[in-house]
């Protein structure tokens, strides 16, 4: 599944990756979900909601981007932070991933999540809130907003699931719409420091705190980037991060971005695969 930035059509996002192509080669389901706009301020504003609107502590006085949308305005939840649609997008997703595995022959245990900016913010926001569901999350130069990490109910602390979900975070290292750092923003909104975000994973996971450094696969010259795991994860989950050189809005450079992603994806689906052997070969023995 790939999710769209804030104010982005899910087609022309597609377009602008290799996805497609590398799904088509291993015989793999590509989904583009549609965010909803509902402004009625004549822009296309199209994004996610990750449950923050009525909460006024996830930005600063003066914050810029801020505005109640149509859907918000009729649930009373236009707070002083208020910034996306109140549609429940997790709920959209879940109705969705049904759907999809009603007509075509999906592996549940192999549902992937890839998205930027506010479609990755939504990626942090279903990884803890549908505690599970995804096998791999890749959010691209996207945090949850501050307090918002473990979920709406704290599912991600709570709920034994969420270690089923392997980690990849890529972000460029001169980002001020969303800083890797956490705090404020250029705008001044205010985010979960990524190292916190991915600790956090990590520790759930297992894995080793300390990370180490990796080298990338195919090398990527042109935005040096540099890529992190947090080693020693239980079950073989993956949790690690890639900086590169950027502002809000880039990606390492094409096809080596979406390459890196698919390489960690297949990964994690071959894990998978062997997890799955092993329930079977474990199932088949206890029934003599």
């Amino acid at each position: 599944m790939g999710f769209h930035g804030q104010g982005h059509r899910a087609n022309e996002w597609a377009n602008q990756h290799s996805f497609d192509l590398l799904a088509s080669m291993r015989g793999w389901v590509t989904v583009y979900p549609q965010g909803m706009a509902d402004g009625g301020s004549g822009t296309f504003d199209a994004g996610w909601n990750v449950g923050t609107n009525d909460d006024n502590s996830t930005c600063l006085p003066g914050t810029t981007g801020t505005g109640c949308h149509d859907s918000c305005r009729t649930l009373n939840l236009c707070g002083r932070c208020a910034w996306s649609t109140c549609y429940d997008d997790r709920a959209f997703v879940e109705q969705l991933l049904a759907q999809v595995k009603s007509e075509l022959r999906v592996d549940e245990a192999r549902v992937f999540a890839v998205g930027e900016s506010n479609g990755a913010m939504l990626i942090h926001y279903l990884a803890a809130s549908l505690p599970g569901t995804f096998a791999a999350a890749v959010p691209v130069f996207g945090s949850p907003l501050l307090g918002y990490l473990t979920g709406p109910a704290y599912q991600l602390v709570t709920d034994s699931r969420v270690r089923r979900t392997s980690v990849l975070q890529l972000h460029d290292r001169s980002d001020t719409t969303i800083p890797w750092q956490g705090a404020n923003s250029a705008d001044g909104w205010l985010y979960e420091p990524m190292m916190r975000s991915l600790g956090t994973w990590a520790a759930l996971h297992g894995c080793a705190i300390a990370v180490t450094a990796d080298p990338v696969p195919t090398g990527d010259p042109t935005t040096h980037t540099a890529c992190f795991w947090h080693k020693g994860c239980l079950g073989g989950n993956f949790v690690g991060y890639c900086m590169y050189d950027g502002n809000h809005g880039d990606w390492p450079s094409q096809p080596f971005a979406d390459q890196f992603i698919w390489h960690f994806l297949t990964n994690v689906s071959a894990r998978e695969s062997r997890l799955l052997e092993m329930e079977r070969y474990i199932a088949h023995t206890e029934t003599f």
